[in-house]
């Protein structure tokens, strides 16, 4: 056995070992948390809790970024690792040590402005499932090579 495929397979048990120590932590929910959670039992595909920052990009955009960018985003912000889970018939705050996100690109280049404003209301309404899914979701919208939707 090579000494490199010894330091890779050290490296495969180290990382083995991390992600079985991981462990997710539960929380009471916050007032704020109780009345989301409220709501989306109530009303699970309504998208009364979204809140969506639509941001004008002119100029170039290193779309081969955004994943990383996206990725650190989520790690340094539990909220958005965060889903709601049942413990004993109460719901709480599930934080989870690692968390991903939903990006989606668009080749809006030869849409309407209509067509582009009813994407746009589209991607916003699309409800979140509190319990499994991701706490962000990305959309890009490419109109030209210098000019996105983020």
């Amino acid at each position: 056995m090579t000494q490199n495929a010894t330091l890779s397979e050290k490296k495969a048990l180290l990382m083995r070992l991390l992600k079985e120590k991981k462990k997710t932590f539960s929380y009471p929910l916050s007032y704020g948390q109780k009345a989301l959670w409220f709501i989306y039992q109530q009303a699970p595909e309504s998208p009364a809790y979204n809140m969506a920052w639509p941001m004008e990009v002119r100029g170039i955009l290193d779309t081969a970024t955004l994943p990383s960018i996206l990725e650190r985003l989520v790690a340094r912000h539990p909220t958005l690792r965060t889903t709601i889970a049942l413990e004993e018939g109460e719901p709480v705050q599930a934080v989870h040590p690692t968390g991903n996100y939903q990006l989606t690109e668009h080749n809006a280049e030869t849409w309407s402005e209509q067509e582009l404003d009813q994407a746009l209301q589209t991607a916003y309404e699309q409800p979140f499932d509190l319990s499994s899914s991701p706490a962000l979701r990305v959309d890009l919208f490419l109109r030209s090579p210098e000019h996105r939707i983020l």
